[in-house]
């Protein structure tokens, strides 16, 4: 790793087994450090003042340090606005649950931890350390760094979304935080971030790289600006218009969300924003209902064109928009049923996967890899100032975490959304054909997948229809076998008022999270 990391990688041997451990640390920076970033620093301004249009990516250990992009337009600069004076008592209430915030999620967590005989996924690409015969003047431990090197490049290169403060107020609620609430909203960016991410810039870019294309870099800077903390149409996935657009599922600023809730979400603010911006018209979202994938339904979605203004686009005979798949589903009653484990597992290594929208209770976060029992999240709990993202040049550093996270399957709630992404039409088929032999629980005598593929849009099979009914006779007599519901989504079980699991207890209702 290089010398100016923000990381430093541990390895521990375990005295009991003589089993390797391997801890990522965040490195204390010295007063050398800051004297490097503070010439880093002058020098990047002395660089910007003589060409102010020349966008780059730095890393440093300061973090990521952004030169300039090209100017926002004007009207964008206006609908800034800097939040209004608060009353005494509600700084002192958002800064009390700032500081809590932080020092239960902030860099006093205790560092994840990984074995190195077993293989860490993430998002579909494998990292494994295997011992291997070397020569004796190379050590084992330098191929397990150079293995571990390549996770975390992946890793820190993830887009992070977190609790932000000090924001314009949103409208008609006046709060200037989303701490404390937003977290189901923040984890929802972060898959539809991935989603970008990979739809732009592919699944194998890195932050770290020490050369970027202009093009890679005009959308990096382009995909952050469209999740800016603000009520303006520069940032349609903003926290503001996310909560704007959730004004239609009766869900205001302050309340919680669910997985069912956050996919709805997704999709009307990608499809309003479809008809404003260009660049994204070759994305779409689907999201599945009744936990059934229907391939004729998204075949048509992928192939018609944009309307812009009522007028409808002429596009190529072949055309294909990539589609991001969106499936809610819930796996279990109170707690996650453990015969899904292994399909969770399995999931997590297709190279369609985006991430799952999911957490524990009263805990939402987006899960992006795993190893042997335990997930690998991205937690969107710590609070940060806001960025503002209108200048030619911002620092870019808070986008992205250096601590990987790690948390039990069992622990898991059972209400989650799965994402995929799907470029191509080739990817799309690829998809369907491989998907379905992971969505199944191993040695089961029954049929429960997660969810299902149709063909058509009113044809899901006499079979499937069976199983619906017979899942449902189950659920309703033998809740607690934990089984999916395949009936309805999973946001619906708000309505059960008599049902004996609290709000505060579970993510799963639509509902979520501090």
């Amino acid at each position: 790793m290089e010398e100016d990391s923000p990381v430093a990688i541990q390895i521990l041997e375990e005295p009991d087994n003589g089993r390797k451990r391997i801890t990522f640390r965040s490195r204390k920076k010295s007063s050398e450090d800051y004297s490097d970033n503070q010439r880093r620093s002058d020098s990047k301004i002395a660089t910007q003042s003589r060409s102010p249009h020349t966008p780059t990516i730095n890393v440093s250990s300061g973090g990521i340090a952004t030169g300039s992009t090209s100017p926002r337009s004007p009207s964008a600069a206006t609908n800034y606005s800097p939040s209004p004076s608060k009353k005494p008592e509600d700084k002192l209430k958002n800064k009390m649950m700032n500081v809590w915030n932080n020092m239960k999620y902030g860099s006093g967590f205790a560092p994840a931890t990984f074995q190195e005989e077993s293989p860490i996924w993430l998002l579909g690409r494998c990292y494994f350390y295997k011992e291997l015969k070397v020569d004796d003047k190379v050590s084992d431990s330098q191929y397990a760094i150079s293995s571990l090197e390549q996770f975390y490049s992946d890793f820190i290169s993830r887009l992070w979304m977190t609790y932000r403060r000090d924001f314009s107020p949103i409208f008609g609620s006046g709060l200037t935080t989303d701490c404390g609430w937003g977290c189901m909203l923040r984890s929802s960016q972060m898959l539809l971030a991935s989603a970008l991410v990979f739809h732009f810039l592919s699944r194998d870019w890195r932050i770290n790289t020490r050369t970027h294309t202009t093009e890679e870099t005009f959308y990096y800077f382009q995909i952050l600006r469209w999740f800016g903390d603000e009520m303006t149409e520069y940032c349609p996935f903003s926290l503001h218009n996310f909560v704007e657009v959730g004004l239609k599922l009766d869900k205001k600023a302050g309340d919680w969300y669910g997985p069912y809730s956050a996919a709805q979400i997704i999709k009307d603010s990608v499809d309003k924003a479809i008809k404003l911006y260009p660049p994204l018209d070759g994305l779409r979202v689907y999201v599945a209902q009744d936990c059934v994938v229907c391939k004729e339904e998204i075949i048509e979605l992928c192939t018609q064109p944009v309307r812009y203004q009522g007028i409808e686009q002429s596009v190529p005979e072949n055309f294909w928009a990539g589609v991001i798949i969106l499936v809610p589903i819930r796996l279990g009653g109170d707690h996650l049923n453990p015969i899904y484990i292994p399909c969770i597992k399995s999931i997590l290594t297709l190279d369609q996967c985006v991430g799952i929208i999911g957490g524990k209770p009263r805990h939402s976060v987006t899960f992006i890899g795993f190893q042997d029992n335990k997930l690998i999240y991205l937690d969107p709990h710590y609070n940060q100032p806001i960025v503002d993202t209108h200048p030619p040049s911002f620092n870019t550093r808070s986008y992205h975490c250096t601590t990987p996270r790690k948390m039990s399957f069992n622990k898991m709630d059972p209400s989650c959304t799965i994402g995929f992404y799907c470029r191509t039409r080739e990817e799309f088929e690829r998809f369907c054909k491989v998907a379905p032999g992971v969505l199944h629980p191993p040695m089961q005598r029954g049929h429960y997948p997660m969810f299902v593929f149709a063909d058509k849009k009113n044809d899901t099979g006499s079979s499937l229809g069976a199983q619906n009914s017979n899942l449902l006779t189950v659920e309703s007599k033998l809740a607690s076998l934990s089984l999916p519901s395949l009936t309805g989504s999973t946001d619906s079980l708000e309505e059960e008022t008599e049902c004996s699991r609290s709000r505060s207890q579970s993510v799963s209702e639509d509902y979520v999270l501090l």
